[in-house]
């Protein structure tokens, strides 16, 4: 039986082929290889809000992203949830539990409704073993969550939540491809407060209190339909630099 928001995807064969050759952890990887995958993974739809990897559940696949949007989440025993980021199509998620043969260490919720490619263990490991390429991306993945996750205990450390806020919506133009140069980017979707919250942990009013001062101070400017104007990102980004220094 299908898990609740779940059914199986109805992508051609073709159309399988084509967006797993657009992962991020494949680039690189023979067509031969990539088509082989296709056919050895299950691919499903999940509806807004469906689970797709229980925290503490066994790790039995890695999951690509083909459509839609998810989010890594921890959830605390006091029922707290801690956001960790989003995933967007191209990545891949769930490898870190196979690598180290532990149970999941986060949950993984589809935020809209999301396509997602789950390639088995063994595949897995056939394809490490087989591919360098992919060995090369996997290790640089590896590397920017490193260096992404150092960042935010510096940031829990040094800084106040006005910079802490700064600083993830710098961090969320990164992830959408503020290639840092001077002048306007526009995030969307943005999260909601309570979301922001979460991730830099601190409470939803902080953060709309901040928020309300970037305004005014024309740091930021909101749009409808979810969406935020940076109006000088590299300035922003430096802005945090000096309150990490301080």
């Amino acid at each position: 039986m299908a898990a609740k928001g779940k059914k199986r995807s109805g992508l051609s064969e073709a159309e399988k082929r084509s967006v797993l050759a657009g992962m991020a952890l494949l680039r690189g990887v023979s067509s031969a290889e990539v088509a082989r995958l296709a056919r050895a993974c299950e691919w499903h739809d999940y509806a807004r809000g469906a689970v797709i990897i229980g925290q503490g559940s066994p790790a039995r696949d890695v999951m690509f992203v083909v459509k839609g949007r998810v989010r890594i989440v921890i959830f605390a025993t006091n029922g707290r949830d801690v956001s960790f980021r989003d995933l967007e199509p191209g990545a891949n998620f769930g490898d870190l539990a196979l690598i180290d043969g532990e149970m999941r260490s986060a949950s993984t919720v589809a935020r809209t409704q999301t396509t997602v490619a789950q390639l088995p263990r063994a595949e897995f490991w056939r394809l490490l073993r087989s591919e360098p390429a992919a060995v090369d991306n996997l290790l640089g993945q590896l590397v920017r969550l490193i260096r992404g996750l150092t960042e935010r205990v510096l940031d829990f450390s040094t800084l106040g939540v006005p910079s802490r806020v700064q600083g993830e919506l710098v961090r969320m133009a990164r992830e959408q491809g503020w290639n840092g140069q001077r002048g306007r980017f526009a995030i969307h979707p943005v999260p909601r407060n309570n979301e922001i919250a979460s991730r830099i942990s601190t409470n939803r009013e902080a953060v709309a209190r901040t928020i309300a001062a970037m305004t005014r101070a024309r740091l930021i400017k909101r749009q409808r339909g979810g969406t935020v104007i940076l109006n000088d990102v590299a300035k922003l980004a430096q802005m945090v630099e000096d309150a990490r220094d301080l």
